[in-house]
């Protein structure tokens, strides 16, 4: 049991005595900040070709415009389409993807910045510090979904900017002086971070809310008052004119992209009566088990102790966690869990780090006077999480090819040509537009205004969802309702029946036939199915 204690053994813990021992620990965990990224250079996500499709779209005047001409919701990141249109703007289109890659990897270093600086403050102890940053930079392949050309890494950028602002300013510090100078700051920082993505709608309310919390005995005392209020303001305004702006482009309030992740969550949960559980994160936390397990002897350090400098800090780290925790493994669950969770990991690691600090320096009296086994638990520790990263590493380099980057860049150019030899796969057909039904609906970016995409999971066509239920898509009714005149890609479908019917289409051998609820299917080719309706 964590005892109660009020001491604070922690709070004046000296840094590295030994200049050596210090640049040593400095180098090689630079090296790992630096070197790791490298290992992914060429890899991009397909999800980031889609914020390609509407970058480039917006940056013509066509907000939200995934297919010419048509509104659609599939934009989870506001914030991010507008950077993507703005680069489309300042750069030949050619350069795009690279420089929003560089603009990933810089994010990225940022972030491993940050949470060095913020650990530095509150960890007091270098050696501790150092080895939180590494932890982050290692779990759960950090590098690799902060680089591929998504809006996670730079949203958690932005989170950690404005929690280092809030642990240098003493923000949460209830006898701290407020300033509307840091407040503004803090809640612009707060409220560019819900551009970016959705959850940061919930992160300022719940950082704002604990502060008044805190500050609760003086909470209505007229500077403290309008402390909050000044910070609440760009949130206010910039998340309200963000919503706003996409209600009145689409009609939608949720995007689509995010119901039809939520959708194909359910899937893989599990039903406990008024909600939906995912074990997905479970499952996460047990995989990195010799982190789990320090972190939660952290949790109940923080939450019952006074051991540690910057408690209010802390408190908020495990309050943030907890809270997104509980979202990604109800409401929120996915099956992109490990990108949407990178503004979680940092703080699961600090947390972990005053775990095993606890367990180093304050745990039980067997364990204070054996430093065998201190030495033989936190040995256990760094090899166990040594393992996972070379697995977690492995893992990624195999998800995708490592020319993707290059390939995205050169789609602009190759779209002609590419269309070109879809339209001879299909046959010719004389009917324009085309309409394609995919999954991996980021082909839209190779192709011309001859086709119109079809999203068979719903991320960029809400009206996906009415044929969704309990996870499982009715694809037979979304391709009747779109009139969709090819299904493409088969391959995406060779999986659950109950969820992807289509993938039984695979079956068929070329030019075979097979009449399923009014629809003819025919097989064109192995990636190819034409769709015909029977009167």
């Amino acid at each position: 049991m964590i005892p109660m204690s009020t001491a604070s053994p922690w709070l004046d813990d000296p840094p590295l005595q030994s200049l050596n021992l210090r640049v040593v620990a400095r180098i090689v965990t630079l090296a790992i900040i630096l070197v790791y990224p490298l290992v992914f250079a060429g890899m991009y996500a397909g999800d980031a070709e889609i914020h390609l499709v509407y970058g480039e779209s917006a940056s013509n005047g066509h907000f939200f415009e995934f297919n010419s001409g048509e509104k659609s919701s599939g934009v989870t990141s506001i914030g991010y389409m507008m950077v993507v249109s703005a680069l489309f703007k300042l750069f030949p289109s050619f350069y795009v993807p690279l420089v929003l890659k560089l603009i990933n990897v810089a994010a990225w270093y940022a972030l491993i910045g940050l949470i060095y600086l913020i650990a530095r403050r509150i960890v007091a102890s270098e050696w501790w510090a150092l080895a939180a940053t590494a932890v982050s930079g290692l779990l759960p392949g950090s590098a690799y979904n902060s680089t591929i050309g998504m809006e996670n890494g730079l949203f958690a950028a932005v989170i950690f900017g404005a929690i280092y602002l809030i642990v240098r300013w003493g923000w949460l510090d209830p006898s701290s002086q407020v300033g509307a100078r840091r407040d503004i700051v803090i809640g612009t920082c707060l409220a560019i971070s819900a551009s970016l993505r959705p959850e940061g709608l919930l992160v300022a309310p719940l950082i704002i809310g604990y502060r008044c919390w805190i500050m609760r005995k003086s909470i209505l005392r007229p500077m403290v008052i309008a402390s909050h209020g000044v910070a609440v303001t760009p949130f206010v305004l910039i998340a309200g004119a963000m919503v706003l702006f996409h209600i009145s482009q689409t009609g939608d309030v949720l995007p689509s992209s995010g119901l039809s992740r939520m959708a194909i969550s359910t899937r893989d949960a599990v039903y406990l009566g008024p909600f939906w559980f995912s074990p997905k994160f479970t499952e996460r936390l047990v995989y990195y088990l010799p982190v789990t397990i320090f972190w939660l002897v952290g949790n109940a350090v923080i939450l019952r102790t006074h051991m540690v400098r910057s408690i209010y800090v802390h408190r908020l780290l495990v309050i943030l966690f907890w809270t997104f925790f509980l979202l990604y493994s109800t409401v929120l669950g996915s099956a992109h869990l490990a990108r949407y969770v990178i503004f979680l990991m940092p703080m699961f690691a600090l947390i972990a780090t005053v775990g095993a600090r606890w367990f180093w320096e304050s745990g039980p009296e067997i364990i204070k006077q054996n430093n065998a086994l201190r030495w033989t638990g936190l040995t256990v520790g760094a090899i166990g999480i040594s393992v996972i990263f070379a697995i977690e590493t492995d893992i990624r380099r195999d998800l995708g090819a490592h020319d993707e980057l290059v390939r995205a860049m050169r789609a602009p150019e190759q779209r002609t040509e590419f269309s070109n030899a879809m339209m001879t796969s299909l046959g010719d057909p004389t009917e324009r537009p085309i309409s394609l039904a995919y999954q991996e609906v980021q082909l839209r970016y190779w192709l011309d205004q001859r086709f119109v995409v079809r999203s068979l999971d719903g991320r960029v066509d809400k009206v996906m969802m009415d044929f969704v239920q309990d996870g499982t898509f009715d694809h037979i009714g979304y391709l009747k309702q779109r009139d969709v005149d090819f299904v493409v890609d088969l391959v995406n479908y060779n999986r659950d029946d109950t969820q992807w019917s289509l993938g039984r289409l695979n079956s068929l051998d070329p030019g075979e036939v097979e009449i399923r609820d009014g629809i003819a299917f025919r097989k064109l080719d192995s990636g190819v199915i034409e769709v015909n309706y029977i009167p």
